[in-house]
This record gives structure tokens, sequence and C-alpha cells, in this order.
């Protein structure tokens, strides 16, 4: 096969699944703080115990996503799985989102009442890269990793990326000294399928 048939042939292939799949979200804004702001990620005041409770009370759970300016994998995420809108569908039915900045300076009250920066809240709950997801639980119970009952970290694909949050809601974790993402992905657990 010659080399200009052949990049054809991969592209027609690396196209194929985004033809069978419901069309993507518009692109997401890029804004002048440097982030992107999904409209429909949670707009708080940073009491966290309040945020977990307003949660609760919607029948849905909190989680935070720990970005930074510049962060190649969070503008993934925002370019890429939040354009799904399966994986979009998904998260707004099951959770709210709110989104700090890895150094930034706005204030948050923990959980425990403690008021802190998004910057020292991060290293409070031991986040060094982005984008790192903090899943609460249910009922938060003390402050910082004390109310997590998980914390994704990196990029994922799409499928995997919606699945650590079914992972979470599903409580896939219980019963693990561990929380182990990778073995309830292989196991029979229904998963979320993006076809």
């Amino acid at each position: 096969m010659k080399p200009t048939v052949a990049a054809f042939a991969l592209a027609l292939l690396a196209a194929w699944p985004a033809a069978a799949a419901e069309p993507a979200l518009p692109p997401p804004v890029l804004a002048e703080d440097g982030f992107y702001h999904p409209d429909w990620f949670l707009v708080s005041f940073m009491d966290l115990k309040e945020d977990a409770e307003q949660a609760a009370k919607a029948g849905k759970r909190l989680a935070m996503v720990v970005e930074q300016r510049g962060c190649g994998a969070c503008k993934r995420v925002h370019e890429v799985n939040l354009r799904d809108p399966r994986v979009t569908t998904y998260l707004k039915a099951h959770y709210q989102l709110l989104q700090i900045d890895l150094y930034g300076s706005r204030e948050i009250t923990d959980i425990d009442g403690q008021v802190l920066s998004e910057k020292d809240y991060a290293k409070k709950l031991g986040v060094r890269a982005t984008p790192t997801i903090l899943f609460f639980d249910e009922i938060p119970k003390g402050g910082g990793p004390q109310a997590l009952a998980w914390k994704q970290v990196g990029y994922l694909a799409p499928e995997p990326f919606v699945n650590a949050f079914a992972f979470v809601r599903t409580k896939g974790y219980a019963g693990q000294k561990e929380p182990d993402f990778l073995a309830w992905m292989k196991g029979p657990a229904e998963k979320v399928k993006l076809p």
C-alpha cells in the first residue's frame, strides 16, 4: 500500500467510531483566567460541607476537578471527554462538579471547617498532578482525605473517564482496603459503554 493510501485508510479507521457516535458538543472556550468553565459545573461559595449536602439532597455526589493553567491533559478532558454528550449526560445526572485551581488563592472551607486557599487545600489532599478528580463520600465526615471516597489522578479516555464516576457512584470500591478501579473495570460490574 502506498504511504498516502495507508494514511487515508488509517484516517478513515480513526474516524469510524466518531461517525457512529452522537455529535460532539460545541468546543469549549478558554476563559481569560486560562481555564475552561463548563456552564453546568457547580458555582459555589466553596463551602464543601454545604456543597456535599446540596449534592446529596439532589440525589447526587460531590466531585472536585483540580486543574492548572497550561495543563495539556486538563485541556483534553474539556476538548474530548466533556464534549461527548454520553459522558456529560451521565455526569450531570449523578454528580455536582466543582472546579479548583491547583495553585489558586480562592478560599475553600473544608468539611471540617478549616479555611484554606485552593493551593493549600490541594496540598492537604495530596494533589500534585492535574487533572485530579476528588470524589467525596456521600456524607463526608472529617476534612481532607477523610472526606474522600476516591481520588483519580491523570487523564483517562472518555470510556474509562465516565466509568471512574460510575465506580464511585456504584461504590465499586466497597469492601476494598484500597480502591482498585482497574480490577473493577476488568470485573463483572456493569459499566457505562461508549460505542
